[in-house]
């Protein structure tokens, strides 16, 4: 009878958890229910902070076009538009995107006629690359080393970091690696608009033009190249304006021009297959 009570005994203490198995399914439970919660607490603050960071992206856009809006003469809205680009890209494209009608007129045409005349002379920055009649043989060269200087530049300026930390980083690498041109504009700038040959300051409408391809068509433009093709300039005007940042020198024309405009085709067809390029104000 004694060993049938001890087997009795054995028996119910195998099916009840004792006493430290039980404090350690109520702690397992207690730690689920607190990371479920901190999850939810987490997930309630990013919310916060992108409205906030949202809000704040959209101040910034009120008072970019607050800023626009006082100002009277056009091209000095070309040229506090192009600044604004420079300086911080995503309000500028914020405010592009939201206000086409009232912007477009200064970042394209009409005001970007008198911008690409006096080009050279209004102290903004190119967003484009130029390809020179002096590039022949090595245009796609020139192509590839702009665009990954460029790419690398938005994914240093993404990330806040200079030049040395982010190629610790991997930075621009990363940058090389993930990004591809899906709109290239390009001109030679020999009948912008109905202005007639204006050279390298020609590039002003490849920069305008390809504006249109995010704003309209949703390109990211991060994938937008605009291109100049400096072949000279057969503008007395120009050749003699010291602010003239273009080859002095008359235009390239015949075999050597249509060399220089195929090998651009070429290279650009091997290096980014699957790209647009539109020819503009040839």
């Amino acid at each position: 009878s004694s060993s049938r009570a001890a087997r009795r005994a054995r028996r119910g203490a195998s099916t009840r958890p004792d006493d430290g198995l039980r404090a350690a399914l109520d702690a397992c439970a207690r730690a689920m229910a607190t990371k479920l919660e901190l999850e939810r607490a987490l997930r309630r603050g990013f919310l916060a902070l992108a409205r906030a960071r949202r809000d704040d992206a959209m101040t910034r856009v009120r008072r970019a076009m607050e800023a626009f809006r006082a100002i009277a003469d056009p091209l000095e809205r070309y040229v506090y538009l192009r600044e604004l680009q420079r300086a911080s890209a995503e309000t500028f494209y914020r405010a592009l995107v939201r206000e086409p009608l009232e912007l477009m007129p200064f970042v394209y045409t009409p005001t970007v006629g008198e911008a690409c005349e006096k080009y050279h002379r209004l102290g903004i920055e190119t967003n484009g690359v130029y390809i020179t009649a002096d590039d022949a043989g090595r245009v796609g060269a020139k192509l590839r080393g702009h665009w990954d200087r460029a790419a690398a530049a938005r994914a240093r300026a993404r990330e806040g970091l200079d030049g040395e930390a982010a190629k610790r980083r991997g930075v621009d690498r990363r940058a090389r690696d993930d990004d591809g041109v899906a709109v290239a504009v390009v001109t030679d700038g020999e009948r912008i608009l109905g202005l007639g040959d204006l050279g390298a300051g020609g590039m002003g409408i490849s920069e305008g033009k390809i504006l249109l391809y995010t704003v309209c068509a949703g390109v990211r433009p991060s994938a937008c190249l605009p291109v100049c093709l400096d072949v000279g300039t057969n503008n007395q005007r120009l050749l003699d304006d010291p602010n003239y940042k273009g080859l002095r020198r008359t235009r390239l024309k015949g075999e050597a021009y249509d060399a220089l405009v195929d090998e651009f085709m070429r290279e650009m067809r091997a290096w980014q297959p699957r790209g647009l390029v539109q020819f503009e104000d040839f």
